[in-house]
């Protein structure tokens, strides 16, 4: 999924649609199948999806996958069977990978970048809408709190589904569920990075090892990836943040959030918390 987003030259309902309740099980049914692999030349190790296509024939099916299970032109009844999966796929035509072109050095998907792809061709523009009798523009409210063209390629399997959650639940409905799922997801996303990059996320005591808190791990990313060539300024939303007890990021803030009863979140604060740690986010799960 994170592949089609970042490279299917999706628009931005096609890529709405993919963020809005994806039958994510359907796709893994197809994609766990070895006959469906053969056919469109993936492969599955370690857990990684792997292909020696070339990036551009590689995404092809994948692409067209992605839109009809989004779209619901496909659906799990219709690919309930080993044969109605392969009969969909052979179906695929213009869309389905040339296998000649395989190179016999396989790479992993997720590593494939922008300079791995020939940009697509721009979608035709829409007509322009009749502007509202108000005279005023109409403009994309966001209704979740990680917006729809965000991508993030979250390799853990929990926090992929964390992710998932924080695109379909309202801020307007869900503001308890998505402020602890933001607090939750900022804990694991920074233990991933640490552990990663074999960073500790424990220090010594006598009584021994224990975890370090929040805001120490969080500085310790941030300091990380500045050393590592990510500009401060990407960074600044969050490293201000944290400390800032009037910033919805204040590590505190968001304490209160899981642990005080008398406390609760406000939309706006969710969207500023957001908004000001994605780019430090986009930098952990790139």
């Amino acid at each position: 999924m994170d592949l089609v987003l970042k490279h299917g030259g999706l628009t931005d309902d096609e890529k709405e649609e993919v963020l809005d309740r994806f039958p994510i099980t359907t796709l893994d049914r197809l994609l766990s199948t070895p006959a469906v692999r053969q056919q469109i030349g993936i492969e599955i190790k370690g857990q990684k999806l792997l292909s020696d296509l070339p990036p551009d024939e590689v995404i092809k099916p994948l692409k067209r996958m992605v839109k009809d299970l989004a779209s619901g032109a496909v659906n799990v009844t219709m690919l309930k069977k080993r044969d109605q999966m392969t009969d969909y796929v052979a179906s695929l035509a213009d869309d389905l990978p040339d296998l000649t072109t395989k190179t016999g050095s396989a790479t992993a998907v997720e590593t494939l970048d922008d300079s791995d792809f020939v940009p697509p061709a721009p979608p035709p523009p829409a007509p322009a809408p009749a502007p509202p009798k108000s005279g005023k523009q109409r403009s994309y409210k966001r209704r979740a709190l990680i917006p729809r063209d965000c991508a993030l390629t979250v390799s853990n399997p929990k926090v992929a589904e964390i992710v998932k959650e924080l695109r379909a639940l309202s801020m307007q409905d869900s503001p308890h569920a998505i402020s602890v799922l933001f607090r939750v997801f900022l804990e694991l996303s920074v233990d991933h990075y640490l552990d990663k990059e074999g960073l500790p996320s424990t220090t010594q005591t006598p009584a021994g090892a224990k975890d370090k808190k929040l805001r120490e791990k969080v500085k310790m990313v941030i300091d990380h990836l500045e050393n590592a060539g990510v500009p401060k300024k990407n960074l600044d939303g969050i490293s201000k943040g944290i400390d800032d007890k009037n910033s919805p990021l204040y590590v505190d803030t968001l304490h209160n959030y899981v642990h005080n009863r008398f406390y609760s979140p406000q939309e706006r604060e969710l969207k500023v918390s957001w908004d000001n740690s994605q780019l430090f986010f986009e930098s952990i799960w790139k």
